[in-house]
């Protein structure tokens, strides 16, 4: 296989779009099959390697930041790093010669992989994937949106591995090529600076399946009318996610719980099964976890129970932090859309107070709004941006709290939730600008509830 890749690079032109995590990763990879190609290197912030990064042969060149997308005209290849939006590219560089570590991964790799995508939900199925298919002794490698680059693993694999891959809309920007097995679980407004329209950003997200064919397979969210809209002319063997119960294969939602229903005797995952994974949203999760394992043959297992049952959760979604003063405290940083703070609070049932409020990325409020005016006996505090430009859309403002920042937000919960009740982090909105990831602007909430212990 190191000789296909090889064959891929050798006496190629290749720029390296973006000098990041994945931009190194792909630098390191290259550089380690062909010493036979010119790399090129183009970073808005990087106009010269860091010794401490990299080590950087001699014939590798760095544009100056002066010459950001300033393309050669007799480039080969552009890897382009998932953070820069496909969007800046046009009109500098032809589409075709772009490409990333995801679509030539999934090129070589796409029958040994289940990809997983949607707004909300995809870390926590890819990792419990990845427990239940590792419990059952499968040779199994988790990676990307989660996990390392992809081509980190390539040197890595052999013929049995199989691959786990989180996909985000950013990675499958630029794919021809779709996973043997992929799921996407939803689509809501997100990442909406990075594309030029909502459109833009769904049709990324539909590429996880686009391009398979009649032996590959795809789980969707029949529930969610963006995906619903958009399965025209898709080839995949197509399992909903679906209230119908009519279907014959499928997930099939119930008021108990859900009927995971195939080519085998159907599978009841109940309503109260043991689990630490909160909410109905969450049983779906499950479900498709499960699912994908019965697809792989894995039809009678000793160990699914067990893994579902011990399965912690994610850091920063719905995270229990600490109970101060009787009021239990929970971590749900990861609620960058409106559509997740409402489900967190549906999970959680007693929440009293819950934060609000982050970078303004134009996403549309008005489902959040309905379900506060709608909720009067809920406390909110609202953090800027998002948060105070809701204060005027919402009602009873005595339950309305404006904060500066973080520490003000939670010396304001502290002093009115009620105990034996929940003050949840849920901020619909972005963390950029105050912090530099959504896990920044989680540990800041958890030091401020802790440091009264």
């Amino acid at each position: 296989m190191i000789d296909y890749w090889k064959s891929q690079f050798d006496n190629k032109k290749i720029v390296i779009l973006g000098f990041g995590q994945e931009g190194m990763s792909t630098y390191r990879f290259i550089r380690s099959v062909s010493d036979k190609c010119l790399i090129q290197v183009m970073d808005q912030n990087i106009d010269k390697p860091d010794d401490q990064l990299l080590d950087i042969d001699i014939s590798t060149y760095f544009y100056p930041k002066e010459r950001y997308l300033d393309f050669d005209k007799d480039i080969d290849l552009v890897f382009k790093s998932p953070g820069i939006p496909l969007m800046h590219l046009k009109g500098f560089i032809e589409p075709s010669k772009v490409t990333s570590q995801s679509n030539e991964f999934i090129k070589v790799y796409k029958d040994h992989m289940v990809g997983i995508t949607g707004t909300k939900g995809k870390s926590t199925v890819s990792t419990l994937i990845y427990e239940l298919l590792k419990a059952e002794g499968l040779d199994v490698l988790l990676i990307g949106n989660i996990g390392k680059p992809p081509f980190d693993y390539v040197r890595e694999k052999d013929s049995t591995t199989f691959f786990v891959y989180e996909l985000s809309s950013h990675q499958l920007e630029t794919v021809s090529e779709s996973p043997k097995y992929s799921i996407i679980l939803n689509i809501f407004q997100e990442h909406l600076d990075h594309y030029a329209s909502f459109d833009h950003y769904a049709e990324a997200k539909m590429n996880i399946g686009r391009y398979q064919n009649d032996e590959d397979t795809l789980i969707y969210s029949a529930l969610d009318e963006e995906i619903l809209k958009r399965l025209g002319g898709y080839k995949g063997k197509l399992i909903p996610i679906t209230k119908d119960g009519s279907v014959n294969t499928g997930l099939i939602v119930t008021p108990s719980g859900i009927d995971l229903v195939g080519d085998y005797d159907t599978m009841h995952l109940d309503q109260n099964l043991k689990r630490h994974l909160m909410g109905d949203h969450n049983l779906i999760n499950i479900g498709v976890a499960v699912y994908i394992t019965l697809l792989l043959g894995y039809r009678e297992s000793e160990v699914r129970d067990k893994v579902v049952e011990t399965f912690p959760g994610l850091p920063h979604r719905l995270a229990f932090v600490a109970n101060v003063n009787g009021v239990n405290y929970y971590n749900d940083s990861i609620s960058t859309i409106p559509q997740a703070t409402i489900v967190a609070i549906n999970a959680l049932e007693k929440v009293d107070s819950v934060i609000i409020g982050g970078m303004d990325r134009g996403v549309d409020y008005g489902c959040l709004v309905d379900y506060i005016n709608d909720h009067e006996l809920l406390k909110v505090v609202l953090l800027p941006t998002t948060g105070h430009q809701l204060y005027s859309r919402l009602n009873h403002e005595e339950r309305l709290f404006l904060a500066k920042d973080m520490e003000e937000a939670v010396a304001t919960c502290k002093k009115i939730t009620a105990r034996d009740c929940i003050c949840l982090l849920s901020p619909a909105a972005a963390s950029y600008g105050v912090y530099k990831n959504f896990e920044s602007r989680g540990r800041h909430f958890e030091s401020l509830v802790k440091c009264s212990l």
